[in-house]
C-alpha cells in the first residue's frame, strides 16, 4: 500500500545534509539546484501532512492517482477505523 509519511521527515532532512554537503565542497550550482528542490518539498510535505493541528501519519492514495501498478488505493484498515483519532507520538 503506498503512502507519504513522515518518512518525507527523512527525506527533507537527507536533502539539507547534502545541499551543506554540495555547499563544502564549493559546488554552489549543485547546491542552489537542490535547495529548490528542498524547498518545493517542504512546501509539499506540509500541505499534504500538516492538518493545521497535527502531523498525519500517512496519506494513502486514492482511485486514479499515478502510483505503481499492482498497489491497491486507499487505507488497508476496516472502513470504521479513524486512524485520524490516534495520537501518534513516535517511537
Amino acid at each position: 500500500m503506498p503512502t507519504i509519511s513522515p518518512g518525507a521527515l527523512f527525506r527533507i532532512i537527507a536533502l539539507r545534509d547534502y545541499i551543506d554537503l554540495m555547499a563544502r565542497k564549493g559546488d554552489s550550482a549543485a547546491a542552489e539546484r537542490w535547495r529548490a528542490t528542498l524547498d518545493h518539498f517542504v512546501a509539499a510535505t506540509r500541505t499534504a501532512l500538516w492538518d493545521g493541528t497535527k502531523w498525519r501519519p500517512h496519506l494513502y492514495f486514492a482511485a486514479g492517482d499515478p502510483v505503481v501498478a499492482g498497489y491497491q488505493p486507499g487505507s488497508p484498515f476496516p472502513a470504521d477505523y479513524d486512524e485520524d483519532a490516534v495520537y501518534y507520538h513516535g517511537g
